[in-house]
């Protein structure tokens, strides 16, 4: 958890330079100082720190960001539960972690005409922020859309007396729309699987849900690189899971590592 939220302070750019740098400090103090990582006041501190950033930043906030601080106070409860001696609880908090983020996922698309109407995947198409090869093999117009699209949006930028309604855009082709919807469509469906299947106690204590959540963050990844997020499921996922065979722990694990990684390198197998 120190490693990502080191890994997050220093690539976010939605963090305030102050939050990033106590945040930072604090978290690179106890990999130097062990001991602090089973004290309670060290979590909450960290936890409170972090929620700082949300004074000013709180419409902008990653859902990612939002969980990052749940977690931290998850730490922060078992802290303090070991210091008054209590052993074991009846609420797996990573696996509930993992339900509220999913189900408040899955309703915030399922009310938002915004996301159901294909128009956000349109964006995040058209920006050129999401499977980009896919869609330049798909059509052909594709990379003259994703340039159209930046352009217009740098002169809209630049442009504060711009009131126009609409402005023209080039499509990457006839079905683009359709496709768009239907991804959305696709990217609800999947969410509610996992929210169920983590939901659902027979299924999420199944030996297979290591590969529903694995599935999920890798399938995601080549997506949209929102490695951040991928690594936080996954260390929810391990931390829900202590029982899981060694050979599962151990990808999960490589996993955490990897989106780290990629996070660190900012490396886009997208582009």
């Amino acid at each position: 958890m120190i490693t990502y939220v080191l890994v997050l302070c220093a690539t976010h750019s939605g963090v305030s330079d102050g939050v990033r740098v106590w945040a930072a400090l604090f978290c690179l103090s106890a990999l130097f100082i062990p001991w602090l990582l089973e004290r309670a006041e060290f979590w909450f501190v960290l936890a409170f720190t972090l929620s700082l950033n949300l004074i000013y930043n709180y419409a902008d906030a990653a859902n990612h960001y939002y969980l990052t601080i749940y977690a931290t106070l998850f730490f922060a409860i078992e802290a303090y539960r070991r210091g008054q001696g209590y052993s074991g609880t009846t609420i797996n908090i990573p696996r509930a972690l993992i339900i509220i983020a999913f189900f408040l996922a899955t309703l915030q698309k399922i009310i938002s005409p915004y996301f159901v109407s294909g128009r956000l995947l349109a964006d995040y198409f058209l920006n050129g922020n999401s499977i980009y090869n896919t869609m330049s093999r798909l059509f052909t117009e594709h990379p003259a859309a994703v340039e159209g699209f930046r352009s217009a949006y740098h002169d809209v930028a630049a442009n504060p007396d711009f009131n126009q309604s609409a402005i023209g855009l080039l499509l990457p082709g006839e079905r683009f729309v359709e496709l768009s919807q239907s991804v959305a469509l696709v990217i609800l469906a999947v969410e509610f699987i996992v929210f169920a299947a983590f939901a659902t106690g027979r299924v999420f204590r199944h030996s297979l849900i290591p590969v529903v959540a694995l599935s999920f963050a890798w399938g995601t990844y080549f997506f949209r690189p929102e490695y951040g997020f991928y690594a936080l499921f996954c260390l929810l996922f391990f931390l829900s899971r202590p029982d899981m065979k060694t050979p599962w722990k151990v990808l999960v694990v490589a996993s955490i590592a990897a989106f780290l990684a990629f996070d660190v390198g900012d490396i886009d197998v997208l582009s």
